[in-house]
């Protein structure tokens, strides 16, 4: 039941083959007897945001809602709304810092290098910060240009879905495993 809140088969691009070892059962039951340690009722935004990340299956591959949805998420577990508040309050900043800092925490490292191609000075602050500037767009109905604004995503613009798809896979297994973290942080 564990793996299936983080593998989605409707993904169309063809995932490695993994063969499963001790090593990885181990590491499923951890996530299993983290997940049954949470109190979802004390937990609710991290319940909401497992369901929400299950029912993103429904939306297809190819919809660009996709996109929005995965934000969401990402939106529901790491950010607040901050009236009022300085430039570092907007929530594109505060993914950007939040989604940073936990990268560095997990020992299996997101690196978008895998997935987007660019100058070997681009970030994953400013990889996060074109991805909600293209979320962005899809949610007001505008125009996204591959070759100007997005050319940091363009390479392959296939490439957007798996890798908002494992980004929050990783942080949902953090917050599984360190809820506090994960309700510490949407207060910064």
């Amino acid at each position: 039941k564990t793996l299936n809140y983080f593998n989605d088969s409707s993904l169309e691009i063809p995932f490695e083959k993994t063969i499963v070892t001790n090593e990885s059962i181990m590491e499923i039951q951890k996530l299993f007897d983290s997940l049954n340690r949470i109190n979802l009722s004390t937990f609710s935004i991290i319940d909401k945001a497992i369901s929400d990340f299950i029912s993103i299956r429904e939306i297809s591959i190819q919809s660009p809602f996709r996109v929005l949805s995965y934000f969401s998420i990402l939106e529901l577990l790491l950010t607040s709304y901050k009236r009022g508040g300085a430039n570092d309050s907007s929530l594109s900043n505060q993914l950007q810092k939040k989604i940073k800092l936990i990268n560095n925490l997990v020992e299996d490292k997101i690196d978008f290098h895998d997935y987007f191609q660019g100058a070997d000075s681009n970030s994953l602050e400013t990889i996060i910060e074109k991805l909600y500037q293209f979320r962005n767009n899809i949610a007001h109905g505008n125009y996204s240009d591959f070759e100007k604004e997005f050319k940091i995503i363009k390479q392959n613009g296939t490439q957007v879905i798996p890798f908002l798809h494992e980004l929050l896979r990783t942080i949902l297994i953090v917050a599984i495993q360190n809820p506090q973290l994960i309700y510490d942080l949407k207060e910064c």
